[in-house]
């Protein structure tokens, strides 16, 4: 993603070649009213401030999938300027919707260190409001004490959020547990929704492709659910010692690999977790549904799985889709579907997903380039060559 001018978004705008200028900018806003509430701003800016030449550096609509969007990012030496875009607003969406979107986005701020000015922008009036997070306070602002406060520092012209990788933000449970033990996570909004549904008693199955956090979303409901319930977690092929460390840090959490189930009683626990379970042998994932028809009404059974994942003969993510829907008809549970990546470049997701699906093509934005600078091709696609003259999984 490229920065814009506040000039030359005006100039492209009115002009009419808005849509010709975000592609060149690799410009991909989610909400499209949000480059209109830009330029409103953009006019307002210059409307206050007559003596404008142009400031430069602006970023439109960062996106990290985990958090909410960046609507407008201006990066300088001493601070951010973070600014939120609103058509219209209420105090009360003031209060309940934009001041929660600052909080949730200063983890971000946190792990850069910097300084940050949260602003928000009503383009109905043309109104800018400014978020003081130590009293949760909105004051309103005018647009010359925001020309005063960019004066004040240099502008870097970089998205210095969009340069994080997952790792500085993310974590993954079994390798970071202190930072898991201690809530130094957290979810997206889709995957909290999911979290919070699947604890009560049902059938459930969460899908996603690798890297959108299904993992993420097991430990968090093991986490919460572990002083109220023996919680069984299954888990393909043998446990590694990450895994059987991380269990120990919990009372009431056992981990046992797919091939050990039928030598457990499963009555004995009151919610069973299933990773991977697009690899569950007939056999095992035949026990572990009867268990979930005979006990859905007081206990918990979730599937994760991977419903394109059929690249070993065994994989069966089809049918688990099918049953979880089936259960869902029945009003025994629930089916929820990950679609965004929180972890992989997107380059790697796509040529990842043009492995199971031939015809499906990457997205325009995405080039050559970028697979070949995230991507050591020929290793790749003679692993996943071998894997399949082997008939095993290329992971």
């Amino acid at each position: 993603m490229s920065y814009v001018s506040l000039k030359e978004f005006i100039d492209v705008k009115e002009a009419g070649n808005l849509s010709q200028f975000l592609n060149y900018k690799k410009i991909f806003p989610k909400i499209t009213h949000e480059t209109d509430d830009f330029y409103h701003f953009a006019k307002m800016f210059y409307c206050t401030n007559k003596h404008l030449s142009d400031i430069d550096g602006w970023f439109l609509g960062t996106d990290l999938t985990v958090i909410p969007d960046f609507d407008i990012l201006l990066f300088l030496d001493s601070f951010i300027l973070n600014i939120d875009l609103k058509r219209q607003i209420t105090n009360d969406d003031l209060t309940n919707y934009v001041s929660k979107k600052f909080k949730q986005q200063s983890r971000i701020f946190r792990v850069l260190n910097k300084t940050v000015y949260n602003l928000v922008f009503v383009v109905e009036d043309n109104s800018l409001y400014h978020f003081d997070p130590s009293t949760e306070i909105f004051s309103t602002y005018s647009f010359e004490d925001l020309f005063q406060l960019i004066l004040s520092s240099n502008i870097l012209f970089e998205n210095k959020i969009e340069q994080l990788t997952p790792s500085e933000f993310l974590i993954n449970p079994w390798k970071d547990k202190d930072d898991f033990i201690h809530q130094r996570y957290w979810l997206s909004n889709t995957q909290q929704k999911i979290s919070d549904s699947i604890i009560c008693s049902g059938i459930y199955g969460v899908t996603g492709e690798a890297g959108t956090g299904k993992t993420l979303i097991a430990c968090d409901v093991m986490r919460k659910m572990s002083n109220d319930k023996r919680i069984l977690f299954v888990v393909p092929g043998d446990v590694d010692s990450e895994k059987k460390d991380w269990v120990s840090s919990f009372k009431n959490i056992e981990v046992h690999s797919a091939k050990e189930i039928n030598n457990l009683d499963l009555e004995e626990y009151q919610m069973i977790l299933v990773d991977e379970s697009q690899r569950l042998f007939p056999h095992t994932r035949n026990r572990l549904v009867v268990w979930g028809n005979a006990n859905y009404v007081n206990k918990t059974l979730i599937f994760f799985f991977h419903v394109d994942q059929t690249l070993s003969p065994k994989d069966s993510g089809v049918m688990m889709k099918s049953f979880i829907q089936t259960s869902e008809k029945d009003g025994k549970g629930q089916y929820f579907e990950l679609i965004d990546n929180m972890r992989s470049n997107e380059a790697i997701t796509y040529f990842v997903r043009n492995v199971f699906h031939l015809s499906e093509s990457a997205p325009k934005r995405i080039t050559t380039e970028d697979y070949r600078n995230h991507i050591d091709l020929n290793a790749r696609i003679l692993k996943i060559r071998t894997a399949l003259f082997l008939g095993h999984n290329p992971r």
